[in-house]
């Protein structure tokens, strides 16, 4: 049934805006690269869009995270748009009306994820842009 199939995809999956995305921590990324998806992962469910420019100062001090990589990261989840990156497939958000326990746990993982990644946050959103 469909709420026992969505739980069972919360094992490998995340919601991101109300379709479902791979998490991180199955590709076969690097640990660094595993964290930078996730936090792209969580500012395009955070603000819908991505800015490359912003999010290349974030990692500015990490060379494991260099821009062909992000890059790549976010061809795999996103097009580029007039707000800069955007989530590849648009908004399901009927689904968190259709299955709301389980919409309730994906958002209660964001809340943890935006703890997680405060500081990356804070940063993202002071770089500036020219």
């Amino acid at each position: 049934d469909d709420p026992d199939l969505l739980t069972a995809l919360a094992s490998c999956a995340v919601l991101v805006r109300g379709n479902f995305v791979l998490q991180s921590r199955l590709m076969p990324l690097t640990p660094a690269l595993q964290q930078a998806r996730t936090f792209v992962l969580l500012l395009l469910q955070k603000r819908g869009h991505v800015e490359r420019v912003r999010l290349e100062q974030v990692f500015d001090e990490n060379e494991a995270v260099t821009s062909e990589a992000i890059q790549m990261l976010l061809e795999q989840v996103a097009t580029r748009g007039t707000n800069g990156w955007q989530p590849k497939l648009q908004d399901n958000l009927g689904l968190y009306e259709l299955f709301p326990e389980q919409a309730q746990l994906h958002s209660q993982y964001w809340e943890r994820q935006e703890t997680r990644f405060a500081h990356f946050l804070q940063m993202y959103k002071e770089a500036t842009v020219s």
